[in-house]
């Protein structure tokens, strides 16, 4: 039920961003948007994060493109203020194990992982750049193309193997979320 009414807040958000054309004004085939449903598609799963990326199990992009996470706010009607971060750019097909880099720190919450296409042939993500007006997320049943997850913000600690005396050691990264 939760993610019924995120993905119903999310297509609002789309038609209120001025994209809902696409499947709202029947722009483009009913073919191509048929192509869209049954392809494109992302898997997120709930995640601990030292705060500075989250892992998308699987995205499907059938004419390539990206995957943008949104953070929380996205509930809240911020499309453009929620993303978090988005992928490198993705060839057409399906990407497993897909790191997203975050440029905010994580808060607890629902994020959302989106599947946006590559439409000016640039390789580079500009939805929000071009206020709306390229890269625009894939669509199906009328909404956006998504999955959420719970993200839970935690400490990751990395150290190698070293030789020590036993009153020092030396840790090689430390990523905390606050």
């Amino acid at each position: 039920m939760r993610k019924r009414i995120l993905t119903a807040m999310i297509a609002l958000a789309v038609i209120t961003s001025g994209l809902a054309g696409v499947s709202a004004a029947g722009i483009g085939t009913g073919a191509q948007q048929a192509q869209q449903a049954d392809a494109a598609s992302v898997s997120f799963a709930n995640q601990p994060t030292g705060g500075d990326s989250v892992t998308v199990d699987s995205v499907t992009l059938p004419e390539g493109g990206y995957v943008t996470i949104h953070g929380p706010s996205l509930a809240d009607g911020a499309t453009f203020g929620s993303v978090a971060g988005t992928s490198a750019y993705l060839s057409p097909g399906t990407h497993e194990n897909v790191t997203v880099t975050l440029t905010d720190p994580v808060s607890e919450g629902t994020y959302t992982a989106m599947a946006h296409r590559e439409t000016d042939g640039d390789r580079t993500y500009e939805f929000v750049a071009s206020n709306a007006s390229v890269d625009g997320p894939y669509t199906a049943d009328g909404g956006a193309v998504v999955d959420s997850a719970t993200v839970t913000p935690s400490a990751t600690v990395s150290m190698s193997d070293q030789p020590t005396t036993g009153d020092s050691v030396v840790v090689d990264r430390v990523v905390l979320s606050e």
